[in-house]
């Protein structure tokens, strides 16, 4: 059972770490912790609960590479770099798969090209993507169940999650102390630590702190050049 920081003995809690924000990022961090530094006392603080935010209102992709078609990549990064993060990100597809308690599978993905310019771009993209030992499938015409597009760029290892189950899986196996409905006001430098002042004008004090709270990361770090965008998800019927 999670303790609250006020019902520990007299003082202010102090950790290893502490976490803001109980997403995928903090949620992830808190389980990496567990086995990278597995001697450190760890907090978890959501101002909600787990997945409250942009990580339980996504569509669940789990897709590879950056959000552009990899021939985008390729000319905004180089080469070698676009392999990496392809790498990478097929590393976090499969540990996600693997995830005890996840709702997950290797459905593969689907780009649509809309213009001719898109098609030419995702044609490149199959085939630097073949150069680099990927498989991927060029299709023209009603391909996959589409209609109106110039083509389709199949990916077969794409795949989708329960984005609300991957970060609670992610909150319940690591060994972090976690606080839903804390919100955090404010950090201060307090002699080589951090103090974070809780809603209600609690304390934590942590050697390291990591802000995980996405658009509004701002509100506790100042200046940070984080700006919000509204993105727009629309659920239809399988055709």
């Amino acid at each position: 059972m999670t303790v609250s920081p006020w019902q520990r003995p007299l003082g202010t809690p102090v950790y290893d770490a502490v976490i803001v924000g109980a997403g995928i990022i903090g949620a992830a961090t808190a389980h990496a912790l567990k086995a990278l530094a597995p001697g450190w006392t760890v907090a978890l603080l959501d101002a909600h609960h787990a997945a409250h935010g942009a990580s339980g209102r996504n569509a669940g992709f789990l897709l590879l590479g950056t959000h552009a078609d990899y021939a985008s990549a390729v000319d905004a990064y180089g080469r070698e770099t676009a392999r990496r993060i392809w790498a990478f990100t097929a590393d976090n597809l499969a540990l996600a798969l693997a995830l005890p308690g996840v709702e997950a599978a290797r459905t593969g993905s689907l780009l649509a090209a809309g213009s001719p310019e898109e098609a030419d771009r995702l044609i490149r993209s199959r085939d630097l993507l073949a150069e680099d030992g990927v498989e991927a499938c060029w299709s023209t015409g009603d391909g996959f169940g589409t209609r109106g597009f110039a083509g389709t760029l199949f990916l077969p290892d794409g795949g989708a999650v329960d984005p609300v189950r991957l970060v609670r899986a992610l909150v319940d196996q690591s060994d972090a102390d976690v606080f839903e409905h804390t919100p955090v006001e404010r950090l201060d430098a307090d002699g080589g630590r951090v103090r974070l002042t809780l809603s209600g004008g609690g304390h934590v004090v942590a050697d390291r702190v990591l802000v995980a709270t996405n658009a509004r990361v701002a509100d506790l770090v100042p200046g940070v050049p984080v700006r919000p965008v509204r993105a727009q998800m629309l659920a239809t019927e399988t055709v």
